[in-house]
């Protein structure tokens, strides 16, 4: 049964996606650049694998904070080649390493999350993405200039994450937020994959909506049919 805050969210949501399609449009030129750049990066890595797997060894025994920092640095290109989640090890011990709340702490524990959801876990991957909003909403965080880029993302993820449960209205919800933010930085970017978060969580409401308008609209043919039947025998 779909809810009146879930057709609300729906509404507002598709009025959103309309407003940003031209922002989209413009950034898929420029991502097709970033792209090229991002493979020749991930080819370079490939050949350096054994370096960078010595160098981050040496670092967690001698340096917590390098290891820390070139854990995260690495993600991106775990996650490209699809072996993110056998990094969560690594990626456990980055976010108990670095100080709590910190960008680093909120970095390693949505790559966590990220990594539990390959693993098809939607329950522990709320539980990190939702750690990770309460401690960048905190206002002793202050105003970070790091902090709606962080949120942004997280609540993207967190979308994600609570679609995966069936809690739509809460999905459409932290994805519209998570847009605001990303408007905010005026990274075309971010705002693209918070637009395409939004995306996604507004057509599974879709879905979801469209067998409540059938009924309703085969509840209205019932009512006004005998109607028409009354007139006709007149």
């Amino acid at each position: 049964m779909v809810t009146a805050v879930e057709r609300s969210a729906l509404a507002d949501a598709t009025g959103s996606l309309h407003g940003f399609h031209n922002a989209l449009t413009s950034f898929v030129g420029r991502a097709r650049v970033v792209g090229e750049v991002a493979a020749q990066l991930g080819r370079h890595l490939d050949a350096e694998e054994v370096t960078l797997r010595h160098a981050l060894a040496w670092a967690s025994d001698h340096d917590p904070v390098a290891a820390v920092r070139l854990t995260l640095a690495l993600a991106p290109w775990w996650r490209l080649r699809g072996r993110l989640s056998s990094q969560t090890p690594l990626l456990a011990v980055a976010a108990e390493s670095a100080e709590a709340d910190s960008d680093e702490w909120c970095s390693a524990r949505l790559y966590l999350g990220q990594a539990v959801g390959e693993a098809e876990d939607p329950p522990a991957m709320l539980e990190h993405f939702t750690a990770v909003r309460d401690a960048l909403d905190d206002p002793r965080r202050g105003g970070a200039p790091s902090t709606p880029v962080l949120l942004s993302v997280c609540l993207g993820a967190r979308a994600s994450a609570l679609l995966r449960l069936g809690r739509v209205a809460e999905a459409v919800e932290d994805g519209r937020r998570g847009l605001d933010l990303a408007l905010q930085t005026g990274s075309g970017g971010l705002q693209a994959m918070a637009l395409s978060s939004l995306s996604l969580v507004s057509g599974m409401a879709a879905t979801r909506t469209a067998p409540w308008r059938s009924r309703a609209g085969r509840s209205r043919s019932r009512t006004t049919t005998p109607a028409r039947c009354s007139g006709a025998s007149a």
